[in-house]
């Protein structure tokens, strides 16, 4: 009988396409005709729930009232050797608790698809701590000194563009894939079925739609541009992703406009509306950004998280 291979992927759920990620190549993996068994474990709920509870809710609430101080910390991070001492330390506060999961699990190959891991596994490595390979699998249009650590074996980032940028922290080119970002095979099957038969799979009117995005967090000036854009448009459709945000999926459902408005919460069938749409409007998310690729869509880009997704909007506008 073959060896079963056995796959940890270490993630966060502080932003929902780190953990997507995960999902979607462990996904891959168990569905492989080899043998694979496959672990995806929170990093920071691992180590401690409460902390985990409180970094997500502190990260909201800087992302909501000062979401340029989230991007000038994010800024601090974009060249070599920046917050490697703080980084460190937390590596070494963090570690011992991921050592017990390893343990338990005795996994053949670590896959980290948030930056915590990628550091922490890393130093472990470099410490000779911990004999196993380990890849990183950047979720972002950009590189940042985070997610950067001499002891990973392989990085596989989402574009070609990427790898002198990632060579920039000293990473050998050799051990550097440029694979795009993991996105789930339904957005595939999506692409398969017209915008029209789509429409009338989701009971959505034979009319012009437009798509508004705010990530699974439901975040960004959503309601503005809805009010603006449904002044310029006539027999349309809007339809309003609000993710898990409760306050907004009751606002847009207040909303008074002269077009057709359906605001929904959050769904694992995002794929379907997005097909279904004509053109999209959102936030320029890593995964969000090479979901719309594969479906080939029109977009525009709105209120991007200062940071992280700021340098997604910049990469997208520069490259074409």
């Amino acid at each position: 009988k073959d060896k079963i291979m056995r796959i940890l992927f270490l993630t966060s759920n502080i932003g929902g396409g780190h953990t997507q990620a995960a999902k979607t190549l462990a996904d891959g993996f168990s569905k492989h005709p080899l043998n694979h068994e496959v672990k995806i474990i929170d990093i920071i709920e691992t180590f401690s729930p409460l902390l985990s509870k409180v970094v997500l809710e502190s990260y909201l609430a800087l992302l909501r009232h000062a979401p340029t101080l989230w991007g000038m910390f994010y800024d601090q991070f974009m060249e070599p050797k920046s917050g490697s001492d703080t980084t460190e330390i937390l590596n070494r506060i963090i570690s011992p608790e991921i050592m017990k999961c390893i343990d338990d699990f005795q996994p053949d190959l670590i896959v980290n698809t948030y930056a915590l891991g990628s550091t922490v596994i890393g130093s472990l490595k470099q410490r000779k701590l911990l004999d196993i390979p380990a890849a990183t699998v950047i979720t972002d249009y950009n590189i940042n000194s985070f997610w950067i650590h001499p002891g990973i074996d392989r990085y596989y980032v989402a574009a070609d563009a990427l790898k002198p940028l990632l060579a920039n922290f000293n990473i050998p080119v050799d051990n550097i894939r440029p694979l795009g970002l993991p996105v789930r095979p339904v957005f595939l099957e999506a692409k398969a079925i017209s915008p029209s038969e789509m429409r009338k799979q989701l009971e959505l009117e034979e009319k012009n739609t437009i798509l508004f995005m705010g990530g699974g967090l439901g975040l960004g000036d959503i309601m503005q541009i809805v009010g603006k854009i449904d002044k310029v448009l006539d027999n349309s459709q809007l339809l309003i992703a609000c993710g898990h945000n409760k306050e907004l999926l009751y606002n847009a459902q207040q909303l008074e406009v002269s077009n057709k408005l359906i605001p929904f919460p959050y769904t694992e069938e995002i794929d379907k509306y997005m097909q279904a749409s004509d053109f999209i409007i959102t936030k320029p998310g890593g995964l969000t950004l090479s979901e719309c690729m594969v479906l080939n869509k029109p977009l525009a880009l709105i209120s991007p998280i200062p940071g992280q997704e700021s340098n997604n909007q910049f990469f997208f506008l520069n490259q074409g």
